[in-house]
């Protein structure tokens, strides 16, 4: 995931730098419709 830091995150001020993020997602269907979602991304290193 990419974008802007454009506003507050927690306890920290918008600083208008791009920012990166890495995560995934897995998404699980059955009888074509979406049932579950597990996601993780990498909120320590967006912190940084």
């Amino acid at each position: 995931m990419t974008g802007t830091h454009e506003g507050p995150m927690g306890d920290m001020e918008p600083t208008g730098k791009r920012v990166k993020m890495p995560a995934v997602e897995t998404n699980r269907f059955e009888d074509g419709q979406l049932v579950d979602t597990w996601s993780q991304s990498d909120m320590l290193g967006l912190r940084q």
